[in-house]
């Protein structure tokens, strides 16, 4: 059944083979985004916040080969953010979440609260960076790993990362350049 017809199953086979044709083109990077935040933000039932990801900037569509790789980017820094942030005095987590998509690149700049002393904390973000491993190796979700997968997993040496702590927040930024990440480059 498709769209309330009976359709034949060859039919079908086409159907996903187009669905998977338009995949190999590319996928909405507005929707990818919105996707991962959702499903780590669903996944912290503990956590309650209203904040959302906001983008600006006109959407484009994602290599197929550096979705998967993307989703890692901003699945890992999201999820650091509900399990290391902290909750105001109403028990709310408060988070900042900003995509802008630019001719040459995205910056994606998030914020959430932290009670961690930053002096201590700038010094690890620092270290993970400079060793280049996550805290926990391979299988972390930090720093070094999205650094890892900014460089060599989109194969773009410019892309970068960078984390700070000051004034009870903790600042993430990445910049994604789309040369070779955008689709029909």
């Amino acid at each position: 059944l498709l769209f309330g017809l009976l359709v034949p199953m060859e039919f079908l086979g086409v159907f996903r083979c187009i669905a998977f044709v338009e995949c190999l083109n590319g996928v909405d990077f507005k929707a990818v985004s919105h996707q991962v935040y959702n499903s780590v933000r669903l996944s912290h039932t503990h956590c309650n916040t209203s904040d959302q990801l906001v983008i600006k900037g006109e959407t484009f569509k994602i290599k197929s080969t550096y979705v998967i790789h993307y989703a890692d980017i901003i699945r890992n820094v999201i999820y650091n953010m509900f399990a290391h942030g902290i909750d105001d005095k109403y028990g709310k987590r408060n988070l900042q979440l900003n995509i802008n998509i630019t001719d040459e690149e995205v910056l994606i700049n998030f914020a959430n609260e932290t009670d961690c002393d930053p002096i201590e904390l700038n010094s690890i973000f620092a270290q993970k960076l400079n060793e280049g491993k996550s805290v926990f190796g391979e299988g972390g979700s930090g720093i070094a790993k999205v650094n890892k997968i900014l460089k060599m997993d989109l194969n773009n040496d410019e892309n970068s990362i960078s984390m700070k702590a000051e004034n009870g927040k903790c600042y993430t930024s990445v910049i994604i350049k789309l040369k070779g990440f955008k689709a029909y480059e």
